[in-house]
């Protein structure tokens, strides 16, 4: 079997599924050196949405969608925070972005994102679609809301993680 780095692997199914939108989680192996905020294991939530077809949908018009859509997300995950967008590199995304937020007086990375690249629609029977996706870690996410000082304490047998 192969390990995921990332949860995009799903994206085919399910937009071969006939899903133009959804929600979905799952574990992630990369191989990162282990400190407070990094370890190989973790869980990702993945979204993404699909417009439907349209002459009047295009990058631009999709990559406005996806900031506003995950700027109104986080606003009302963390309140009134300071955004900002990063380019990037994702191999199923361009443009491909990172958004950052500025909490408890530093920035923070929160997720990643961009506009689908259309072959991977197009192999999905989406020909002339256009949508987005994005990424976020669960575990960076819980550390940031509940003040969680190291990603270790979830992998261990701290009865307050189990």
């Amino acid at each position: 079997s192969c390990l995921r780095p990332h949860t995009s692997a799903h994206q085919t199914d399910l937009f071969r599924a006939g899903n133009m939108s959804f929600l979905c989680a799952g574990d992630v192996y990369r191989r990162d050196e282990i400190d407070s905020c990094h370890y190989p294991v973790f869980h990702q939530m993945e979204g993404a949405m699909i417009f439907e077809k349209s002459s009047d949908i295009d990058d631009a018009f999709v990559e406005k969608e996806l900031k506003q859509t995950l700027e109104g997300m986080i606003r009302a995950i963390f309140g009134d925070v300071e955004c900002r967008w990063i380019e990037a590199y994702f191999p199923f995304t361009e443009p491909s972005l990172e958004l950052e937020i500025y909490y408890n007086d530093e920035w923070l990375e929160v997720l990643g994102c961009g506009v689908v690249h259309s072959n991977i629609l197009d192999s999905c029977g989406l020909e002339g679609h256009k949508g987005w996706a994005f990424g976020l870690g669960l575990e960076r996410l819980a550390m940031v809301l509940f003040d969680i000082p190291d990603i270790r304490l979830f992998w261990t047998q701290d009865p307050r993680f189990l």
